[in-house]
């Protein structure tokens, strides 16, 4: 696992369609979307159904977004019909609650009518509100600077259709 500190020194590149991953040290910093570290991890602005809220991108995450309970609360999403599902966090997974959206406006496009995971109640120490995903980024060639705190999203030639992996992590000393 590589942490923080020596991805903040290099520029990552997600060429999703294709699968591929490249880190490079480089003095050249692209220009992106409007992020920003708040505090220590990246952020971004989303748009869920016309309400504004920070998110953390998390090129571990693969859906589109991750609420907490509380913020699920606050925009009124627990009384909406859903399913059981799962996310994984480091360690395993953790159950959650899958329910439509109608309107999702994060790294510069427009997403109708998908799913979003809501997490239990329960304390997670230093835990966001909300998790942008890989699922919002999954046709694009995506640049995170973590040093530099931005994100650059361009769109592929190849398209995918399909829903990223999810590979579930094996817990911490079990084996």
């Amino acid at each position: 696992m590589l942490g923080r500190d020596a991805l903040s020194a290099m520029i990552i590149e997600l060429d999703l369609p294709n699968r591929r991953l490249a880190l490079s040290l480089s003095a050249q910093r692209p220009r992106g979307l409007r992020a920003r570290f708040g505090g220590a991890p990246l952020m971004t602005e989303v748009d869920l159904e016309g309400r504004s809220l920070r998110a953390l991108v998390d090129s571990g995450a693969s859906g589109y977004l991750t609420l907490s309970h509380t913020k699920a609360a606050e925009y009124g999403l627990h009384g909406r019909a859903g399913r059981n599902d799962q996310s994984i966090v480091l360690g395993g997974t953790v159950r959650t609650r899958s329910v439509t959206i109608d309107s999702l406006k994060i790294a510069g496009r427009n997403f109708a009518d998908v799913s979003i995971n809501l997490l239990p109640q329960q304390q997670i120490p230093g835990a966001p509100d909300a998790i942008a995903g890989l699922e919002c980024f999954r046709s694009d060639l995506v640049t995170l600077d973590l040093g530099a705190g931005s994100i650059v999203r361009r769109v592929s030639q190849k398209r995918s259709t399909e829903r990223l992996d999810v590979l579930e992590a094996p817990l911490i000393g079990r084996p």
